[in-house]
């Protein structure tokens, strides 16, 4: 368990670093969150594949990454609704909005 809060932890604050690093360089807050959410994806998968996950026996790794990534473009999708509304419909600051954001797809994984 301990692991598997590492892995996630660390992942958010890749992606919630990336993303804030990006925006603040001019990029539009919804092109930042899919550039550090697909970072922040990647390597969540392979941390998590070698820390805290063994897999199924009967799928090879790419099997694996494939759901993985079906899971995670939903969870994206979601991500970037919840963001257009807050910040775009709501005013609510992108740094804030991302932190709200990802908190809800959490729930959703």
């Amino acid at each position: 368990m301990l692991r598997f809060a590492a892995v996630g932890l660390s992942a958010f604050a890749i992606d919630y670093v990336l993303f804030m690093l990006l925006h603040l360089l001019g990029m539009p807050y919804l092109i930042a969150n899919i550039a550090s959410y697909t970072i922040s994806t990647i390597y969540n998968f392979v941390l998590s594949m070698r820390f805290v996950f063994s897999g199924k026996a009967s799928q090879t790794r790419m099997q694996q990454f494939g759901i993985f990534l079906v899971l995670s473009a939903i969870g994206l999708v979601l991500n970037e609704i919840y963001l257009y509304v807050f910040v775009s419909l709501l005013g609510i600051a992108p740094a804030i909005s991302k932190v709200v954001a990802t908190f809800l797809v959490t729930i959703f994984n």
